[in-house]
């Protein structure tokens, strides 16, 4: 079970977001630093990849997050099909929009989710390993590189404003050091 969010303010005080939102980021942050720290994700990246996790699935609302437990936007390919073997716990999930087409990968637990996630953003394709970005536009950067996206200029500002949005009322830096403590 996930630990309790810990809130800077109230929920009434928790500006710029709906109701619903505020629930989904009270129950899916604590869950995600579980598992990315359970995989030794550096604590920096932590809220880079909730950011992440934010900005692809609408504030973790969209389909794809919901019954596919998907939380990047990963795409089932006919790469990624290649290799689905090597992926347990995968499979064709729900159908991505008529102007991206094809579907996204669907899985089984969350726990298989977040270690393919991990294993997309662990990928170098000559521009280093977005889990090793020193900051979070390097970290975008690295996406772009590896072909996660084809541009950075919205994603990135997206990102920052999640981020900033969340910042000041959910500690995920205290998420994460409640998770480093024995």
């Amino acid at each position: 079970t996930c630990a309790l969010p810990i809130l800077k303010t109230t929920i009434s005080n928790f500006m710029g977001l709906t109701k619903e939102q505020i629930f989904r980021v009270q129950t899916e942050v604590p869950r995600w630093v579980e598992l990315l720290k359970k995989y030794k994700i550096p604590d920096y990246i932590i809220p880079y990849m909730i950011g992440q996790s934010i900005n692809e699935t609408g504030w973790f609302s969209n389909t794809s997050y919901n019954l596919d437990r998907n939380p990047g936007g990963i795409t089932w390919s006919d790469k990624y099909i290649k290799y689905a073997n090597l992926r347990p716990g995968t499979s064709k999930g729900t159908a991505r929009g008529k102007t991206e087409g094809g579907n996204y990968v669907h899985y089984d637990s969350w726990d298989n989710a977040a270690k393919d996630w991990i294993r997309v953003l662990n990928q170098d394709t000559g521009s280093g390993k977005p889990l090793q970005a020193s900051n979070i536009d390097e970290y975008v950067q690295r996406l772009i590189a590896n072909k996660y996206m084809k541009d950075s200029t919205g994603y990135l500002k997206n990102m920052k404003g999640i981020l900033k949005l969340m910042n000041p009322h959910i500690d995920i830096a205290g998420l994460i050091k409640k998770k480093n403590e024995p």
